[in-house]
């Protein structure tokens, strides 16, 4: 598993057509944005295993552990702000 750590307001990159934002830091959750094609399939880790249940055993859903999220300085920043500047 690769870690990265992201501001709010940064980005990473999948592949060389998915960027996956942090939008939001608050409360202990993270609110993140993705750009991608559209025919690019984004889940949740719940939902993806669901389907993979009803799909059958043969079809395998990597385990997400979860992490520990410190909420930073910038946590709170409104959306707005990301739009505006460009990001989304």
């Amino acid at each position: 598993m690769l870690i990265l750590t992201r501001k709010l307001g940064e980005a990473i990159c999948i592949g060389s057509d998915v960027e996956v934002f942090v939008v939001g830091v608050s409360r202990g959750k993270v609110k993140l944005g993705f750009r991608a094609p559209r025919e690019t399939p984004i889940q949740r880790a719940e939902i993806a295993a669901r389907t993979a249940d009803a799909v059958g055993p043969s079809a395998s859903v990597a385990a997400v552990l979860p992490l520990p999220v410190r909420e930073g300085r910038a946590a709170g920043a409104p959306l707005r702000h990301f739009r505006q500047a460009g990001v989304m």
